[in-house]
Parts: structure tokens; C-alpha cells; sequence
């Protein structure tokens, strides 16, 4: 019991020692906030709404036609760009679709 109260006691002490600390740390020149520091506003900042969606959008997807005209566009400007600067414009290869693993049916690697 007298264990119980001596915690109790204590631990209410360090919380209001740590707020004497902390109010007197805080004006100490070299813990503090530096000279010239705008005061905190009163009230802290909203939050953005991180859970609201943005609206669907209306426009239609692209096609592939449209897709690869976008794409060879692009391409041609950033090789006038690169011409323009004196570097010489990179030739970028597709990256071909990797094909699908095939494995026999006699294989040991089945299921059967």
C-alpha cells in the first residue's frame, strides 16, 4: 500500500516538474525557439481532407492509336529538346512483352 502511494506521489511530481522544465526550458536561448521566430497561431492548421475523392473524370479513356501518337509525339519533343541543347538524342527501344513460360504437360513441374 505505501508502495502504491509512494508511485503515485512521485509520478504525479514528474508531471509537474516537466512542465516547469519545459515552460522555462523553452525561453533558454540555446533549447528555445531562436530570436525573430513568428509567434504559433492560436489554433493549429486544418488538415487537408485526405478522404475525399476527387470527381470522376468525363473524358474518355485513349485508344491505342491515340496512345502510341501521344507516345511518338513525346518522343520527337524530347529529341528537339536534347538536339537544342547539344545532347544527343537517345535512342529508346521499346521494351519487348515477355513471353509466357510454357511448360510441357510430361514436365515434372505440373500439379499432376
Amino acid at each position: 500500500m505505501l508502495a502504491v502511494l509512494a508511485c503515485a506521489v512521485s509520478l504525479g511530481a514528474c508531471g509537474s516538474i516537466s512542465e516547469k522544465v519545459a515552460s522555462t526550458a523553452s525561453t533558454m536561448p540555446a533549447i528555445g525557439l531562436p530570436a525573430g521566430t513568428p509567434e504559433r497561431t492560436p489554433e493549429p492548421p486544418a488538415f487537408p481532407p485526405v478522404h475525399d475523392m476527387p470527381p470522376q473524370r468525363d473524358g474518355a479513356l485513349l485508344n491505342d492509336v491515340q496512345q502510341q501518337k501521344l507516345e511518338d509525339d513525346l518522343v520527337a519533343a524530347r529529341n528537339q529538346q536534347q538536339t537544342a541543347a547539344g545532347i544527343p538524342p537517345v535512342k529508346s527501344a521499346k521494351p519487348e512483352k515477355p513471353k509466357p513460360k510454357v511448360t510441357p504437360v510430361s514436365s515434372s513441374q505440373t500439379i499432376y
